[in-house]
């Protein structure tokens, strides 16, 4: 039962890195955004 404690972690690892990434990318794209209109102003 060692694998299947080690696949039930890691499903919420990856579940969290899944809704992280796009998030991040997201805000980047925002913030770059926000920052270039802000210095084009």
């Amino acid at each position: 039962g060692h694998g299947l404690t080690e696949t039930t972690n890691w499903r919420p690892f990856q579940v969290k890195i899944l809704l992280v990434v796009p998030l991040v990318v997201i805000a980047f794209c925002v913030g770059s955004n926000f920052f270039v209109s802000d210095s084009e102003e």
